[in-house]
């Protein structure tokens, strides 16, 4: 992870990740048929740390119609990931500046639900008359983009 995390996918060789790691490279090919499959599996392995908290607290929080809560445990949970897995964030950074499918395929499976699920909910509380009608889908991004911005420049 902190071989891809500075040098990017391209730059990073499986000789030198092997190296990193004290095994040969026929190990890491006996786990992984590709690089490609290992930067997969460092992304995922990191993600699944911090998802499944993150949607129970988050769903909770939509349970209780607490608002503020809501938007408090996605902000918290965006920037407590961005300090804790800082390589995390470089890997992305890396990902989307190579082009990589990875950058696209994060998107899909992280990103776009949390758009989605923050869009149906903000939707649903406009319904409720708790939210005065806005485009919903404009409203989250405009959250996350701050609140990831912030913890990027920090």
């Amino acid at each position: 992870m902190k071989l891809f995390s500075k040098k990017g996918f391209e730059g990073t060789t499986t000789k030198e990740i092997a190296r990193s790691a004290g095994v040969s490279e026929a190990i890491i090919f006996r786990h992984f048929t590709t690089k490609e499959e290992l930067y997969e599996a460092i992304i995922d392995f990191i993600i699944q740390r911090h998802s499944t908290r993150f949607y129970f607290e988050l769903n909770e929080a939509m349970g209780q119609r607490d608002d503020v809560l809501v938007f408090e445990t996605l902000a918290y949970r965006i920037l407590e990931t961005h300090r804790e897995e800082p390589m995390l964030l470089r890997l992305l950074l890396f990902s989307g500046l190579e082009g990589h499918k990875l950058s696209q395929l994060f998107m899909e499976t992280q990103v776009q639900p949390v758009y989605r699920l923050m869009s149906s909910y903000i939707s649903l509380r406009v319904k409720e008359k708790a939210f005065r009608k806005a485009e919903s889908m404009v409203l989250v991004r405009a959250f996350l983009g701050m609140v990831s911005h912030h913890s990027q420049i920090c």
